[in-house]
């Protein structure tokens, strides 16, 4: 029992920690998106 908490813990920590990487990496290539269109605009 004791074992199945930590194992559930462990999980749901892995799926935070998962989710908040994948959240990064959305925020990061939008940002990227987004300073690639403004040099674009500001080229033309």
């Amino acid at each position: 029992m004791f074992d199945d908490f930590i194992v559930k813990k462990l999980y749901s920590i892995d799926c935070i920690v998962t989710t908040h990487i994948h959240l990064q990496n959305l925020f990061f290539s939008d940002s990227q998106y987004q300073s690639n269109s403004v040099l674009q605009e500001m080229g033309t």
